[in-house]
């Protein structure tokens, strides 16, 4: 579907979108489970977020005092806006992903994956620091977020949902091997994680995510490797 730029969505269409996004968050509504909780927040009728919590997903830590990275349980927070910040509206543009990990202290641990790039007061991760870009300083450990790369520019198309999106967030935090090191959110993570590959994956997929049918592409190949590039 070719969108103009220059002209505003028709009344018609974005009624569309607004009934796609419903459906969609109706259908991972329907996958919660004791391994993935969803949740959403609603204005009037229209989807506003859509929150994935993991109570105890394995993912990788690093420790801040040794520099040591351990793989462990930890719970984690995930806040999709499908139409925050974007020129279009959900599915024609992509959704905004945030990533969050209640209950960790960004002075003692910061996550250690190569698909997100992590903020609080120091902005660890590097990513952000790297090309000068400056956000106000958050205090320790509160408001601290990751925001993660979950698919190539132009890797997002309207065939792509909110299931997709959140296969995308479970593989990030437990399957993060498959970054490049000279475009990841973390580049440090992602080199370690290139050369840690037996340590992969954390913990098997979540089944419910995967298998569905559908008649997109996101859905009927499940085995497809999330690739940025191919390690140096």
């Amino acid at each position: 579907m070719n969108i103009d730029s220059e002209k505003p969505i028709q009344p018609a269409l974005r009624q569309r979108c607004e009934v796609r996004i419903a459906s969609d968050t109706a259908a991972l509504e329907a996958l919660s489970s004791k391994l993935m909780q969803v949740a959403s927040r609603r204005f009037g009728n229209s989807v506003v977020e859509v929150m994935l919590f993991f109570p105890s997903v394995r993912t990788a830590l690093k420790e801040c005092s040794s520099g040591r990275v351990v793989v462990r349980e930890t719970p984690v927070k995930c806040v999709i806006r499908p139409n925050a910040g974007n020129s279009f509206p959900y599915p024609l543009g992509s959704p905004e992903v945030r990533i969050e990990f209640p209950g960790l202290d960004p002075e003692v641990f910061v996550p250690w994956l190569g698909g997100l790039a992590w903020i609080d007061g120091t902005l660890a991760g590097g990513f952000l620091g790297a090309l000068g870009l400056s956000l106000p300083a958050l205090p320790a450990g509160k408001g601290a977020f990751g925001i993660p790369c979950l698919w190539r520019e132009g890797g997002w198309t309207p065939a792509c949902d909110l299931v997709f999106v959140a296969r995308q967030v479970h593989r990030l935090l437990t399957d993060p091997g498959d970054y490049s090191p000279k475009d990841a959110m973390n580049p440090e993570a992602a080199l370690y994680w290139a050369t840690h590959r037996d340590r992969l994956p954390f913990e098997p997929p979540i089944s419910e995510l995967y298998g569905l049918g559908g008649a997109d592409d996101c859905r009927r190949a499940p085995s497809k490797r999330f690739l940025l590039t191919a390690i140096e």
